[in-house]
């Protein structure tokens, strides 16, 4: 039996326990994928107890499935879940976590949960990529999870649509964000003994993915962008990869034009990659054509 991608569809309270069980006994280069439906919409969350799992796997895909199962998660049992889902896990070898909401309402993320998942399996060396799909988290949220996870060089983040989150449009792909996630230019002069010395949020990534509502300033995209690729540029030796690239993808109804002065910039320079395009809301994580920017 092949044990290097290994999916599991699970019902809450029926199968997922024997589905995560599974995971103690993959070896590190395994990928696990782990999709819950809700058929019971009494189903007594509290109650709910699952055992302590240490695992090896490299990719875990949590997903809350609501097209194949006439589901029934609402915004509190979908966080509540999610929340004890992550509080039962120890992952020292994860290199990607990914969790989705499909077609349930958007999830609310387990703050505490994750940064102990966090700190048991020391993500700080060994995450790599980390990508949510349909998931509110606050900005000072997502930032306190970035700046203990050094080793990130992918990252994928949703703002949300309204009808998907009780009737509350929420932004997160901000100009805020990409400042905060602007790298500091570099200097050959001597450090001033008062300049700010705290360290740069992932100063490895080179891949940033987004559903957007686009209202966002472009020339501060434009300067995230800029300042990963001087990195990039300045030391190829400690990247992965030698170039930075960013997926944006616009939910419905808020198309528009990137500035045509950032689009020329980007058009200017062969290490940054942009794709432009519309997000697939029925098929997360496989999006639409979208226009090359760049490259």
């Amino acid at each position: 039996m092949c044990m290097e991608a290994l999916g599991y569809a699970a019902l809450l309270g029926f199968g997922a326990i024997p589905a995560m069980s599974l995971m103690c006994h993959l070896p590190p280069s395994a990928d696990f994928i782990l999709k819950l439906a809700l058929l019971d919409p009494n189903f007594n969350f509290h109650a709910l107890v699952l055992p302590p799992i240490t695992s090896d796997i490299r990719t875990l895909l949590l997903g809350f499935d609501g097209r194949s199962f006439n589901g029934a998660f609402t915004l509190t049992s979908v966080g509540q879940t999610a929340a004890k889902t992550l509080a039962c896990l120890a992952l020292p070898h994860l290199t990607l976590l990914e969790i989705v909401s499909e077609e349930y309402p958007n999830l609310t993320w387990p703050q505490p949960e994750f940064l102990a998942l966090a700190a048991r399996s020391s993500f700080h060396s060994h995450l790599l990529r980390l990508h949510l799909w349909h998931v509110v988290i606050t900005e000072a949220e997502l930032l306190e999870c970035l700046a203990v996870r050094p080793s990130l060089e992918q990252l994928t983040i949703s703002d949300h649509l309204a009808e998907y989150n009780g009737g509350t449009e929420v932004q997160m792909v901000t100009e805020r964000l990409f400042a905060a996630l602007t790298l500091p230019a570099a200097t050959d002069s001597t450090p001033d003994a008062d300049a700010d010395t705290t360290p740069p949020l992932v100063p490895r990534l080179t891949s940033f993915g987004c559903q957007t509502l686009l209202k966002f300033n472009d020339a501060v995209f434009l300067d995230f962008l800029l300042s990963r690729w001087v990195a990039v540029e300045r030391d190829k030796s400690a990247y992965s990869d030698d170039f930075v690239d960013a997926e944006v993808w616009w939910l419905p109804g808020h198309q528009r034009e990137l500035d045509p002065n950032v689009c020329a910039r980007l058009n200017e320079l062969d290490g940054i990659r942009v794709a432009f395009g519309p997000a697939d809301d029925s098929e997360l994580g496989e999006e639409a054509e979208a226009e090359s920017l760049s490259g």
